[in-house]
């Protein structure tokens, strides 16, 4: 092996050692730098939670509509006598309506 060898062969040590030493160095912040984004993204996964909860609460289900039977009908006429207004009619069975969906 000659002198030029030698030197490369030199050149080459310090240069893995360098690698490894700056390896070392940044393994740590690297791992350091992972946990700090996993806890990142587990703050985000549970505001995204509350976030999905609070709008669930500030829209309420969809309810199902109820409407009124013939018989209720019927009982709803009776009470207001057979001679009455259409309006009057209507506003008794909209009153019947809105007692059930309440």
């Amino acid at each position: 092996m000659n002198e030029e060898d030698e030197a490369f062969n030199e050149i080459e040590r310090q240069a893995k050692q360098r690698k490894e030493s700056v390896k070392a160095q940044l393994v740590p912040l690297a791992c350091e730098r992972c946990k700090q984004l996993e806890e990142q993204a587990y703050d985000l996964l549970g505001q995204l939670k509350v976030a999905n909860i609070k709008l669930a609460y500030t829209q309420p289900p969809q309810r199902t509509w109820v409407g009124l039977t013939d018989e209720e009908i019927w009982t709803v006429l009776q009470f207001r006598g057979y001679n009455t207004d259409t309006i009057e009619i209507a506003q008794a069975i909209e009153a019947k309506l809105k007692e059930k969906n309440t």
